[in-house]
């Protein structure tokens, strides 16, 4: 065996610190769960809003990820790290953390694959989020809007997750407060 061989047997076998492929499609299918909530969601602002979900393109939210999970060095028991952002009218206190929030404390009332259920928004909060243990993963979101969310570059994958679009552009920032910021 080469070196690396045995690194990474070591590493998977003998500390459980690479994710099996078995590990790889939960966490996408978790993922491809919590775009279908956020579908519900989007829908339910959409309608409270009047606005027209025809214009798919102005009225839907991304899911991305980021963290080690987006870096493909997650551990098995690793979170996942994803990033909701909706189109500019969507309201971080309103509409992420009260509707979204609720959506996903009524799923779990039926459905005990969602637990430890928690809003973090605290005046004092750094980065707000929700946290929860979702079909038995841990996974925190964090939440930010822009005048038009499919205006980045990047594509609804196949699966129904978005691509990473292109976040380095800092002008994407101006016209966040300082907690959409982060």
């Amino acid at each position: 065996l080469k070196d690396n061989d045995i690194i990474i047997d070591v590493l998977k076998n003998h500390f459980h610190l690479i994710e099996s492929f078995e590990d790889k499609i939960k966490k996408e299918s978790v993922l491809l769960k919590l775009n279908e909530i956020l579908k519900k969601w989007m829908n339910l602002v959409n309608l409270e809003l009047n606005i027209d979900s025809d214009k798919a393109s102005y009225s839907e939210a991304r899911l991305l990820c980021y963290g080690s999970y987006k870096l493909g060095v997650s551990t098995p028991t690793g979170d996942i790290d994803a990033l909701v952002l909706a189109p500019i009218y969507v309201d971080r206190d309103k509409h992420f953390f009260g509707t979204l929030y609720q959506l996903l404390l009524s799923i779990s009332q039926d459905n005990d694959q969602i637990s430890q259920l928690a809003s973090i928004n605290h005046e004092y909060s750094i980065t707000p989020l929700i946290e929860m243990q979702f079909y038995g993963v841990s996974v925190d979101l964090v939440f930010a809007r822009l005048p038009d969310v499919c205006s980045l570059e990047g594509d609804i994958l196949s699966n129904g997750l978005s691509s990473r679009g292109d976040l380095s552009n800092d002008s994407l920032l101006w016209n966040m407060d300082e907690k959409l910021r982060r």
